[in-house]
């Protein structure tokens, strides 16, 4: 029986990854539902599985996924949308 392994890009860089991110990422929307930030907490499911698919990371849906993360918070840095901007615009 042969087993398909995903082919691991763990090396790749933070620049890299945002070069091939997808434009839906590039531009994302806050959202404020009932005074909670819905949007933050949706964009960042959505970059953690695209850069697991770019790095060749399990899904976080397999167990053995512990401990892989991909570097969610510097890519949305990277692009000028850190997290805590989400926040900051949350609070004003």
């Amino acid at each position: 029986m042969t087993v398909r392994r995903n082919r691991r890009r763990s090396g790749i860089s933070v620049d890299e990854l945002v070069d091939q991110l997808p434009d839906q990422f590039l531009v994302p929307e806050l959202e404020i539902e009932n005074g909670n930030m819905t949007g933050l907490g949706r964009y960042m499911r959505d970059l953690d599985e695209h850069l697991r698919q770019e790095m060749g990371l399990l899904p976080t849906t397999d167990p053995r996924s512990a401990g892989q993360h991909p570097p969610v918070a510097e890519v949305m840095a990277a692009i000028g949308c850190p997290p805590s901007d989400w926040y900051r615009e949350l609070l004003t």
